[in-house]
């Protein structure tokens, strides 16, 4: 008799397919992309609307540095005979040969009771995270002045 009412029992309920090994594999792909994934380093925050155009408080600043972004990657310092190429290589995030030469520059600001500015020219085509990587360089030497203008401009 007991068979019977299993039988039974059996064939009232709907067919259902067994999910839980599924759930532990999703589970187990989702911790391995979590501990593989490369987390990159953290951009730096950038205080914005010190020192905006027509501030009258804003010290004098010497001669702007010009920092130029081509589409290619390369960054540049200066203009005309006195550019220099700072870098080459989008690959690389750090920009040691940029920030030792505003060191220098900032160090002649500061000397002369003066702030350092920088003029960033971007190209149309630069990827933005090459010119995020100039800016964090910018913030890590606690220079806030600074503005942007087009590559070709003034050529």
């Amino acid at each position: 008799m007991k068979r019977k009412d299993l039988n039974r029992l059996a064939q009232d309920l709907p067919p259902g397919i067994d999910i839980s090994s599924l759930i532990d594999v999703c589970f187990l792909l989702l911790i391995y992309f979590i501990t593989t994934t490369v987390i990159l380093p953290a951009e730096r925050d950038l205080p914005m609307g010190h020192g905006l155009p027509g501030d009258e408080k804003t010290k004098s600043t010497i001669d702007s540095v010009l920092i130029q972004i081509h589409s290619s990657g390369e960054i540049i310092e200066g203009q005309g005979f006195g550019e220099l190429q700072l870098d080459a290589d989008p690959g690389v995030r750090d920009l040691p040969l940029l920030e030792s030469r505003l060191d220098v520059r900032r160090q002649v600001a500061r000397a002369t009771g003066q702030e350092l500015m920088v003029v960033i020219a971007a190209d149309h085509d630069a990827r933005t995270q090459r010119v995020v990587d100039v800016l964090n360089v910018l913030a890590g030497m606690e220079i806030g002045k600074v503005t942007f203008r087009d590559l070709d401009q003034g050529r």
